[in-house]
């Protein structure tokens, strides 16, 4: 009986060694993907500019329009032109 169950504990703690080795590869994984993706962030954020802007058509807004909330109870917008 003790002999089966030393077994069993032993081939448990085996499968418990193999699979945190394989969560580790695979969070090791997961951490370069990640890494990949926020460098292609910060490459493609520092493109973007005024320049970028208006190549792509925007434009200045000349006359500005602000909507702020006119009670909280009332939950009612207002447009004003200034903040």
């Amino acid at each position: 009986m003790l002999i089966g169950l030393y077994g069993y504990f032993v081939s448990k703690s085996i499968v418990n060694v193999i699979i945190r080795e394989e969560i580790e590869q695979d969070l090791a994984k997961v951490n370069a993907h990640i890494s990949d993706l926020e460098y292609d962030y910060i490459k493609k954020k520092n493109t973007i500019n005024l320049k970028l802007a208006y190549e792509l058509g925007l434009r200045d807004v000349r006359n500005k329009k602000f909507i702020t909330r006119g009670s909280l109870l009332g939950r009612q917008l207002t447009v004003s032109d200034e903040i």
